[in-house]
């Protein structure tokens, strides 16, 4: 196909002008393969700088300033794949190499670069497998990653002392590669830094190299032939690898951190004993060890990284000292033997997955530093029988404890704003609460209405209307939603394949990912100028839809290219099928977000005219606090807490200055805007304090 391509180019040029080829006596003689990509004589690849491409596949680069990034995809450099170059010369003046520039030129056999250059970019010669030989000027200061990736011919190269980090996988499968100097100005070797370079045996590390990224040494000789010295492998104080350690593991004071994936997949360790100067176990590092049935994790450790013990089956309890502060996600997934964990109190929130699926765990004391528990954070830990979330907890995340059938007690407190979808289906508590009443509320939030058939009116009681509360609840026909009500969970509704078209009332602020997704009957919506963003899918796959009205002409509208397709149909907001398949219309004002939205993705748009004038907010005196009023509404409500925990999580896109900043700070005024602020806020709410500001003791 592109020797095809290639052909037509060169007729059509040849018939263009008066049948000669341009450049006919300087275009190089190229064998034209299936593979092969033709490269112009001469081009530009940076605002100052050319190149020409002689007979002999020789490239000269000449200029000023920085070459052009490119990448491995639609925007790739003119000489990708071109199987004429073999020499490249860059002369003076050049100060950076671009990004994947020489990306699989795989008979490039040198390359001269000057003291000019400064930076060389990620994947600059990745796959340039004849490349044997580079000589890298003091000059430069950094490689990007992937620089040298798959060079399977380089067998030598010197870093200069003028570079500081070896970026991920710079010399990953370099094959050939025999031995490496690391310059003492090096500090940091990056993940995979020389992953699978087989050849290399002779490696000097400097004690300057305090960060060693996970799997940077795999595969090579000089780590088989270390660790078959000594087990044990220490460079500078991390432990690099122990995977083939056999029985009690005592590790030696010498060591201050152990590296990610140190002890990854290793079945025959029975014990670790970590001493009191290790401060941090990284992502992985006891991952898959299937033996480990006791380890000591001392005081002096801060952090214990993502899939720390994930799958250590026979591990049977933790405790976890007070100077941990923070537990990486998925840290002890799947210990299916793990019966007790003692958590400290000095860890502030339980992340992603933590203890997911550890299946004999009977008992787990939340401490009341915690304000987050996250996502699935104790789904599938069937032997859970009751828990206490302490009142600092302010949120809590999706499938946090879902699939937990013996848990039949729960104390939830009042200071939660957040309750995520699912976060407690396919629980004992949740199933014994729903017999009883099909619309469970709590705390002013709808927690589940699953068992609801036909019509429901939820009570003004209701504030949130929580995520997956409706969710699949094929028999709901009609709800009836009070304006009491200002936020609708994600998957609020999802799969309510007999709703009919619902009113949402002004008092709605927020409506959230898969909200209405597949809500078949709808055929119009109308969404109130109240409403200030939709979610991702939040009308996806109704099919039905042919209308939507958009009131506030600021509405944020969920729109990200990058989840188009994953995780399944419909992440964008309107999207009924693969993509953009929305054949309704959208309505709103002219020069508003839906219009945008609607032009981008070419659905029919009908205007309602100018959008009406703003009416100047009700801004407090500078002098004067409104407490608690993130929103300059002139109130502290719900919609106050949930801004500020929006805030604090993201605070470049959601916004809270000047006086609004003020008014955050409503608990132990003075320190800034915390998560304690919303829960001042949730109390106030409660009417379990009077009045703002307060203090968090």
């Amino acid at each position: 196909m592109k020797c095809s391509k290639f052909i037509a180019a060169v007729l059509a040029l040849s018939v263009i002008c008066g049948g000669t080829a341009p450049f006919a006596s300087e275009m190089p003689e190229i064998s034209i393969t299936a593979d092969a990509v033709y490269v112009p004589p001469r081009g530009k690849i940076g605002d100052n700088i050319t190149y020409t491409l002689d007979k002999q596949g020789n490239v000269t680069i000449s200029g000023t300033g920085d070459m052009y990034d490119y990448n491995e995809g639609y925007d790739s450099a003119p000489f990708m794949q071109n199987v004429q170059i073999q020499s490249i010369i860059i002369e003076d003046g050049i100060t950076s190499i671009g990004d994947y520039v020489f990306y699989y030129c795989e008979y490039l056999e040198s390359i001269t670069i000057p003291d000019s250059v400064t930076s060389i970019g990620e994947g600059a010669f990745k796959w340039c497998d004849s490349l044997k030989s580079i000589i890298i000027p003091d000059s430069v200061t950094s490689i990007g990653d992937e620089a040298f990736y798959g060079c399977d011919s380089l067998e030598s190269i010197i870093i200069p002392d003028s570079v500081t980090s070896i970026g991920d996988s710079v010399f990953s499968y370099c094959r050939s590669l025999e031995s490496i100097t690391i310059p003492d100005s090096v500090t940091s070797i990056g993940n995979h830094a020389f992953y699978s370079c087989e050849s290399l045996e002779s490696i000097t590390i400097p004690k300057s190299v305090t960060s060693i990224g996970d799997g940077a040494f795999y595969g090579t000789k000089w780590l088989d032939d270390k660790t078959d010295e000594d087990p044990l492998l220490i460079i500078n104080g991390t432990l690099i690898d122990g995977t083939k350690c056999r029985g009690d593991i005592e590790i030696p004071d010498s060591v201050t951190s152990i590296a990610c994936n140190a002890f990854e997949n290793n079945r025959y360790i029975n014990s670790i004993t970590i001493p009191d100067s290790v401060t941090s176990i990284g992502d992985s590092a006891f991952e898959y060890c299937s033996s480990l049935k006791s380890i000591t994790i001392p005081d002096s450790v801060t952090s214990i990284g993502e899939s720390a013990f994930d799958y250590c089956s026979l591990l049977e309890s933790i405790t976890i000292p007070d100077s941990v502060t923070n537990i990486g996600d998925k840290a002890f997934y799947y210990c299916s033997s793990l019966e007790s964990v003692t958590i400290s109190d000095s860890v502030t929130s339980i992340g992603r997955s933590v203890f997911e699926n550890c299946s004999m765990l009977k008992s787990i004391t939340i401490p009341d530093s915690v304000t987050c528990i996250g996502d699935s954070a104790f789904a599938g830990c069937n032997s859970i029988e009751s828990i206490i979330i302490p009142d600092s907890v302010t949120n809590i995340g999706d499938n946090a404890f879902l699939g937990c059938k013996s848990l039949g007690s729960i104390t939830i407190p009042d200071s939660l704003t957040n309750i995520g979808r699912n976060a407690f289906s396919s629980t004992k508590w949740l199933d014994d609460n729903t017999d009883k009443t099909p619309l469970f509320v709590f705390n002013g939030i709808l927690l589940d209405g699953t068992k609801c058939s036909s019509d429901v009116v939820i009570p003004d009681s209701v504030k949130i209307i929580g995520g997956g509360a409706f969710d699949y609840c094929s028999s709901l026909e009609s709800v009836t939603i009070p304006d009491s009500v200002t936020i609708i969970g994600d998957g609020a509704f999802a799969s309510c394949n007999f709703l009919k078209p619902i009113t949402i009332p002004d008092s709605v602020t927020s409506i959230g990912n898969d909200a209405f997704f597949a809500c078949h009957n709808f055929e119009s919506i109308i969404i109130p100028d109240s409403v200030t963003s939709i979610g991702g899918g939040a009308f996806g796959l109704c099919n039905s839809l042919e209308s939507i009205t958009i009131l506030n002409p600021e509405c944020e509208l969920f729109d990200s290219p990058e989840y188009l397709y994953f995780p399944y149909i419909a992440s964008n907001t309107f999207s009924t099928g693969w993509g953009f398949a929305y054949n309704g219309v959208i309505k709103g004002y002219e020069g508003s977000t839906a219009q945008a939205y609607a032009e981008k993705y070419g659905i029919k748009f009908e205007s309602l005219g100018p959008a009406p004038a703003k009416s100047e907010p009700q801004t407090p005196a500078a002098d004067t606090i409104v407490y608690g009023d993130a929103n300059l509404d002139g109130d502290a409500t719900l919609s106050d807490a949930l801004l500020i925990l929006q805030f604090v999580a993201n605070k470049n896109k959601y916004k809270i200055e000047g006086q609004a900043l003020i008014n955050a700070d409503c608990c132990d005024a003075g320190d800034g805007v915390t998560p304690l602020d919303a829960l001042a806020i949730q109390r106030l709410d409660a009417k379990i304090i009077k009045t703002l500001p307060t203090k968090s003791s």
